[in-house]
């Protein structure tokens, strides 16, 4: 189920991103600008295939866990997991706009994308219901005790002091121009 989230979580917040940078690269992103359509609405129909592709690609990923794997569905209320993951599409959607406009500032998109991505997994890792977890994890913390779960915390938080120090990197002298 994680999978089929993170796969709609991304359609919604890098594919947006990514096709204005593509554009702009191709030297076609004018064409959107003039476009009768208007160019927040063509940038906003380029999310539709993603999202319709990740929609698909998700209830393929459940069907196989269910099919293979035996993963339990309850199959009379897996229909609304399709407005369920159209409701979390759009409420994402936002940001998505805010990284495409970051585009333009920075030039770049996956950095931003995948930090938001990031932040937003691990907000969602502290609140979420731990009585939900796998019981080999709670085994792991019962014979590794709280250092084994300090050490699988402290990948993220790595991640995160690495990216800050990256923010106020300065590079220093060129001692190659000096001769």
């Amino acid at each position: 189920v994680g999978l089929v989230v993170l796969e709609v979580l991304t359609a919604a917040l890098v594919v947006m991103p990514l096709a204005l940078r593509q554009e702009l690269v191709a030297g076609t992103f004018e064409r959107s600008l003039v476009s009768a359509f208007g160019p927040i609405q063509c940038l906003l129909a380029m999310s539709v295939f993603p999202f319709l592709s990740a929609l698909v690609g998700a209830m393929i990923t459940i069907a196989v866990a269910a099919v293979v794997f035996g993963m339990p569905v309850d199959w009379s209320t897996a229909p609304l997991a399709l407005p369920a993951a159209a409701l979390g599409f759009v409420a994402f959607l936002p940001f998505a706009v805010l990284i495409t406009a970051a585009v333009f500032v920075v030039k770049q998109v996956g950095a931003g994308a995948g930090l938001l991505i990031t932040c937003l997994s691990l907000v969602a890792g502290v609140l979420f219901p731990v009585f939900l977890l796998p019981d080999w994890i709670e085994s792991i913390k019962k014979v590794g005790g709280n250092e084994v779960i300090a050490d699988l915390n402290a990948g993220p938080a790595s991640y995160l002091q690495t990216w800050g120090a990256t923010t106020s990197f300065k590079p220093g002298e060129n001692i190659a121009l000096k001769r």
